[in-house]
């Protein structure tokens, strides 16, 4: 079994050395030019569920590039194995399977 705990702490000390960026730009018709600032004025394990959610759906697409996403990616990580986003943004199948991904991990 995996301790979650000390999973998370594994994944934010691998990810430590990713630098923070300047901005996050978006496409100036989809992403208000404010919205990426947010992001990074908060501590990474701070930003909410609420708060990463947009940019979630939007990474690569129309907002950030791989290096934004490479710095936000521990915390995506971390509410997407905990119970955050699980009820308003994924369908119940998807729940299902990463749930039983969880599990096989042990982190379930």
């Amino acid at each position: 079994m995996c301790d979650r705990a000390a999973a998370l702490r594994e994944l934010y000390d691998v990810f430590a050395r990713v630098p923070r960026p300047d901005v996050i730009d978006g496409c100036p018709h989809c992403v208000a030019p404010d919205e990426g600032r947010r992001l990074l004025d908060e501590p990474i394990r701070s930003l909410t569920p609420e708060a990463l959610a947009r940019y979630a759906a939007k990474a690569m697409s129309t907002w950030g590039g791989v290096d934004d996403f490479r710095y936000l990616l521990p915390r995506l990580l971390e509410l997407a194995a905990g119970r955050e986003w699980r009820s308003s943004y994924w369908s119940g199948a998807a729940a299902g399977r990463l749930d039983a991904w969880l599990e096989r991990l042990g982190l379930g």
